[in-house]
């Protein structure tokens, strides 16, 4: 782990084991971090906030990330085929994920300058006005689906607004954040950044918890997610939290059949397996269009290719864990037993040259009741359904009628609709006539249950910043007298 400069072993020599899972092989042992070692990395990140990275100067913090990100670019094939062995996702997918880090990082850096505050006028004698000041030591803890590039957007944003940084990547996918933390090594002064491996009960509760830690932001599941908002609230600091979402996917009967089509396969990410918080995971299709749109999406999913994820040619790699493959493969079982309706897909992907890894066939139901753990649960895995819809003000109702609101998308020709169906929908990101794309400059955020604050862009910055008012009283303005008469 690098803590405060420095490359450490837990204190207490636990490990923990990576496997690539497209294989079941064992790739690397990394530390298994404990409480002991979540003290050190705070301490180191506090230390380094109050002796030097607080007056840093908004030009040099942007030269380091520049140069961070220039450092990583140079060597992103290797990151990526790092995150491909680690993860299970495509090296297509993986590819994108190292250059979309890497914009977001010098974004982020391009953006330090407009850190600002306001002026707030008063009266002659006041001078009232704010600036926006870093917390000071950030815990951040992200999920398996994006290594790279949620490290480097981290790194970028926590950096740029000022503060210092104690990161805990995902225990099933460490690695390519320690490799951030290498590039940066010889280049940020000991302690602003910190990377400590291990589980969420003895590296991240811990983290939550310290009260040297004055803000934390949590990307991953919604227990979880639960937990580490009580686990601030013993020191009432703030938290972000992304906690996934349950997204619908609308078609109106005007729309480009065959666009909607293949958005709703991109949209799937199934070539990152389905494990991604944005994915289409009910598709609402009306009824003039739905028996086309059914047998041309699936047509298109049996066409797509699992495979080993360094292959060129797979479409889909592997589930990134044991735990997670299981899980997965249960809540399809459930739902068949649950009265969906399976139309393609539904088990293991059985080919010998795939060996133990952990493979599922991509997965599309229909006709599953609203109420049922297909529909209102995230699943996580490359699993998707279809509803059938006539009446407006229904399909807008049952795309609300969830815990989720992080993204959707709506399907359409009409500018009027589209509005209107945006207008009313309850989620951060509402698409038009796709779903998927995530601009570095646009918010990204969920309503109700799918998390609190917002990423990306200037908001990135705001969440990693506070604003303080200063407000001089300055001596009375000596005014002249009239003179009667004049």
């Amino acid at each position: 782990m690098f803590i405060g400069g420095t490359w450490v072993q837990a204190t207490d020599g636990g490990t923990l084991d990576a496997w690539c899972p497209a294989t079941g092989e064992l790739i690397a042992t990394i530390p298994s971090a404990g409480p002991a070692d979540v003290e050190a990395a705070v301490l180191a990140a506090s230390e380094a906030f109050t002796s030097s990275w607080s007056d840093t100067s908004p030009k040099q913090r942007a030269d380091l990330l520049f140069e961070l990100a220039d450092r990583l670019e140079r060597d992103s094939d290797r990151l990526a085929m790092i995150d491909v062995v680690d993860n299970g996702s495509t090296l297509r997918k993986m590819r994108a994920d190292v250059a979309a880090g890497v914009n977001m990082m010098r974004t982020y850096a391009g953006l330090i300058p407009t850190i600002g505050g306001r002026t707030i006028p008063l009266d002659s004698d006041t001078f009232n006005y704010t600036v926006r000041e870093p917390w000071g030591v950030v815990g951040v803890m992200m999920p398996f689906n994006h290594p790279f590039m949620f490290a480097a957007q981290v790194v970028g944003s926590v950096l740029a607004a000022g503060n210092t940084l104690v990161f805990k990547p995902s225990e099933f996918t460490s690695l390519s954040t320690l490799e951030v933390a290498k590039a940066a090594e010889d280049l940020l002064p000991p302690g602003v950044v910190n990377v400590i491996t291990g589980s969420g009960v003895g590296a991240g509760a811990p983290l939550v918890r310290h009260p040297k830690v004055d803000k934390i932001h949590f990307k991953g599941s919604l227990p979880t997610g639960r937990l580490v908002l009580a686990g601030g609230a013993e020191t009432i600091k703030p938290v972000t939290l992304e906690m996934g979402g349950k997204n619908p996917f609308i078609v109106y009967p005007d729309a480009d059949l065959e666009r909607a089509v293949e958005g709703a396969v991109v949209g799937m990410n199934f070539v990152h397996q389905g494990q991604s918080c944005g994915s289409s995971t009910r598709i609402f299709v009306h009824t003039d269009l739905y028996d086309e749109f059914r047998e041309r999406l699936v047509a298109r999913v049996e066409a797509l290719y699992p495979g080993l994820p360094w292959e060129e040619k797979a479409d889909m790699g592997s589930i990134v864990s044991r735990p997670q493959y299981d899980r997965v493969l249960r809540l399809i079982g459930e739902a068949v037993e649950d009265g969906a309706t399976l139309l393609t897909g539904g088990s293991a992907v059985d080919r010998e040259d795939l060996g133990d890894g952990l493979y599922i066939q991509p997965t599309v139901f229909e006709g599953a009741r609203h109420d049922s753990t297909l529909v209102q649960e995230e699943i996580f895995g490359p699993v998707t359904c279809l509803f059938r819809w006539e009446d407006e003000q229904e399909v807008i109702r049952l795309a609300n009628d969830v815990i989720y609101g992080l993204t959707a998308s709506v399907w359409t020709k009409d500018l009027d609709t589209a509005h209107r169906t945006a207008r009313r929908l309850q989620a951060g990101l509402v698409w038009i006539n796709d779903h998927n794309r995530r601009p570095a400059l646009t918010p990204f955020g969920g309503f109700k249950q799918s998390g609190i604050g917002k990423e990306r862009a200037m908001d990135e910055l705001q969440t990693y910043t506070h604003e303080k008012s200063v407000l001089l009283a300055m001596a009375p303005t000596v005014r002249e007298s009239g003179r009667s008469g004049a």
